[in-house]
């Protein structure tokens, strides 16, 4: 968003949810949780990436980058079925619930998976930053 003239830019064609949206300081690199997926979007270019795509039951979000772009990180909780609704609603529940939640970093160019519970072995890579 332009706050001087007030002008707000769409940058993707998305039409399901995000959440956890960020950006690198100079807005080059956005990445954000959608569904399953943590997305990456090199704003100079408008491609979108997919750099994670979650298999095992559980919940993506919160995802950061480091200033320097070298890594990027995002919390995955386990999954439960809680009814949520005003006022907190279900809250309580859901948080007693979730047993599992984990914080998956990635390194340099790639995002290194160190969870066994997918089948992936430790040390998996998939490319994230350019």
């Amino acid at each position: 968003m332009n706050w001087t003239r007030g002008e707000i830019t769409q940058l993707t064609d998305e039409t399901l949810s995000m959440s956890g949206v960020t950006k690198t300081p100079d807005s080059r690199i956005v990445v954000y949780a959608m569904e399953n997926k943590i997305r990456k979007l090199d704003t100079a270019t408008g491609e979108i990436m997919t750099v994670y795509t979650e298999t095992g039951g559980y919940t993506l979000g919160s995802p950061s980058i480091a200033r320097n772009r070298r890594y990027i990180a995002f919390a995955a909780t386990k999954t439960v079925n809680v009814a949520r609704g005003p006022n907190y609603a279900g809250f309580k529940d859901r948080f007693y619930l979730v047993k599992d939640g984990r914080v998956t970093a990635g390194v340099p160019g790639w995002l290194r998976l160190a969870r066994r519970d997918q089948g992936h072995a430790p040390g998996r890579s998939f490319p994230i930053l350019s």
